[in-house]
């Protein structure tokens, strides 16, 4: 399914994600990223009331290839995952905890159909 990001999601501003244990950097439409995660809705839940936070959001120490592919879904609504079979299962389970995570269900769901495409 391709997504079409509204308009507004892509003109509200952009928020800083350093994510991993190097803290690779990601900056990211905020309004896209929080209509597309509970988590992240929840976290800048007063982007309303206030500016967008100019500070980076740390997150853990998760991979920033498998968070890169997140991203690449948000925009998208489609994975680019060319990886060779065994890799390639272990990187979707990856993506699908990722999802998890940060509550994105649709994601989640996308994963499990891209499994199971094998």
């Amino acid at each position: 399914m391709a997504r079409s990001p509204a308009k507004f999601a892509l003109s509200a501003g952009m928020v800083h994600i350093d994510e991993g244990a190097d803290e690779t950097p990601f900056d990211v439409h905020v309004e896209l990223l929080c209509s597309c995660s509970p988590y992240f809705n929840s976290l800048l839940s007063n982007r309303t009331e206030k500016h967008i936070p100019s500070d980076p959001i740390y997150s853990s120490n998760d991979d920033p290839d498998v968070f890169a592919e997140l991203l690449g879904w948000v925009y998208s609504g489609d994975t680019s995952i060319d990886l060779p079979s065994r890799n390639r299962i272990s990187f979707l389970l990856r993506l699908w905890i990722l999802a998890a995570k940060y509550q994105i269900v649709e994601l989640q769901n996308h994963v499990i159909e891209r499994t199971l495409q094998r």
